[in-house]
């Protein structure tokens, strides 16, 4: 997001409309409104995850004293088909053609998922996900980890898009909230359907597992020995190719992720109210 103009001095928002002509003095107000506008929209999906945070952590708070004593799991998997909170982001559980499970994620653009995993060690999270149905780019996915924005890397597996993170560790044995915000919302009504949902992304299935402890570092290396380091990964990796039997190991050249969802998508589309 661009960067924001806040001035409390009237004088200086007015040095920033162009009054050269009455449509760029019309558009200096049009883009000074829509900054705006960007910046509540902002506010308000981070005061929801703090709200969502809050009762979360009441929740937790009541469930911990069946839970203390008890060791947390190393690896925590949610699909589609679970009992999902309607205040979790998600609405009723839905089948594509195949008879897989589905849930779109709304009304809000925030969706969140409340959990008890190992955090002694960091944990690596997966989030699979179809379409957005705006047809839309994922790139703008958020993601928050116990109310804190955390980075997020999208990778493009087979039928799905794939968002890859990590719960930094901690000390206290308490539950975790993950949530994430959709970047784009988009009605079936708008398509003539008689369905006047916000729908946000297809989610598929959450992967949460805690990271093996690092061995410790071994000496640094000497000016003889030196190796050079790795380049830091993309934010957005590349798709992943299918898996193919022994004769047919050789993948087509990879796609890009816009690019991939654009054919590998076109399979699962909308089929009216949830059931």
């Amino acid at each position: 997001m661009d960067k924001l103009n806040f001035d409390l001095d009237e004088s200086a928002v007015l040095r920033r409309f162009d009054r050269s002509s009455p449509e760029a003095l019309l558009k200096s107000i049009a883009r000074e409104i829509v900054n705006l506008r960007r910046a509540q929209a902002e506010f308000a999906v981070k005061m929801e995850v703090f709200a969502s945070l809050q009762a979360a952590a009441d929740r937790i708070v009541a469930a911990e004293s069946d839970a203390r004593g008890a060791s947390h799991p190393s690896r925590v998997v949610i699909d589609a088909a679970q009992s999902f909170n309607g205040s979790m982001g998600f609405y009723e559980l839905e089948h594509d053609p195949e008879g897989q499970p589905f849930r779109w994620t709304g009304p809000d653009p925030r969706f969140s998922f409340e959990f008890f995993i190992n955090r002694t060690t960091p944990a690596r999270f997966v989030l699979r996900f179809g379409p957005l149905f705006s047809g839309g780019s994922p790139l703008g996915l958020l993601c928050f980890v116990d109310g804190e924005p955390a980075p997020v890397k999208l990778q493009a597996a087979t039928t799905c898009f794939e968002a890859v993170g990590v719960l930094p560790p901690r000390r206290d044995a308490g539950g975790s909230v993950l949530s994430f915000v959709c970047p784009q919302m988009a009605s079936p009504a708008s398509q003539g359907h008689n369905d006047a949902r916000m729908l946000g992304l297809l989610f598929r299935r959450l992967t949460v597992e805690s990271m093996p402890e690092q061995p410790a570092l071994a000496p640094a290396a000497g000016p003889s020995d030196a190796v050079a380091p790795r380049p830091a990964a993309a934010q957005v990796a590349a798709p992943v190719a299918p898996e193919r039997s022994a004769p047919e190991r050789a993948a087509p050249a990879a796609q890009p992720v816009a690019a991939f969802q654009d054919n590998a998508f076109q399979e699962i589309s909308f089929k009216g109210q949830a059931r």
